[in-house]
């Protein structure tokens, strides 16, 4: 256990040293959504919210490094007046094909996850009805990011991303006394746009 922290420790060090440029952003987002539900139906989503990033660009060469947090609400054709929560997180590995003290310009290929919860509460026949629709999906998609330096630390950024979906869609209803889920795979593809100021260090 020891070697292993040891390891992650200079793993880590080593990272820090060699990554020349480094930068945090905070932004909004957008992100437009269709999934194919097998044997259910189809959903267009829309996703809104704040996003945060981290990016890094290699001093000796052009290697880059990425990593994304979204938070916010959505709204679907299939789910009206229900509540929605969104999350997603990305990696993103690639090159600085533009690489200037004043600007950066990367594109990486991205893993990540893409999570939808949506949630409704009703009454029938004077039972309560918890009814609740998660959508879980793994994604691998394409990234641009563009990063504006307009003074030594402060700046903006813009970027763009298109991603393929798979994974995994449940429905679930409960009363008080009995709760049942069914579970269907799904398929799609998410393109999100968005923008924000960000700090070089």
């Amino acid at each position: 256990m020891k070697k292993i922290i040891a390891a992650a420790l200079i793993t880590l060090a080593f990272t820090l040293t060699v990554f020349a440029e480094n930068a945090a952003g905070f932004g909004i987002n957008y992100t437009s959504t269709k999934v194919e539900i097998q044997d259910y139906d189809n959903i267009k989503q829309n996703e809104a919210g704040i996003q945060g990033f981290y990016y890094h660009v290699s001093d000796t060469g052009r290697f880059a490094l990425k990593t994304t947090l979204d938070l916010g609400v959505a709204e679907s054709d299939l789910f009206e007046d229900w509540d929605c929560q969104y999350m997603g997180i990305l990696l993103g590995l690639g090159i600085a094909a533009i690489k200037q003290p004043a600007f950066n310009l990367a594109i990486f290929t991205t893993i990540g996850i893409d999570y939808a919860n949506y949630s409704r509460e009703e009454e029938v026949s004077g039972t309560t009805l918890d009814l609740e629709a998660n959508n879980l999906d793994l994604t691998l998609g394409l990234d641009v990011l563009a990063k504006f330096r307009f003074a030594k630390h402060f700046g903006m950024y813009a970027d763009f991303n298109v991603r393929a979906l798979a994974g995994t869609f449940e429905l679930s209803r409960e009363t008080h006394t009995v709760k049942t889920t069914v579970s269907y795979d799904n398929t799609g593809f998410a393109v999100e746009p968005s923008v924000g100021v960000c700090w070089t260090f």
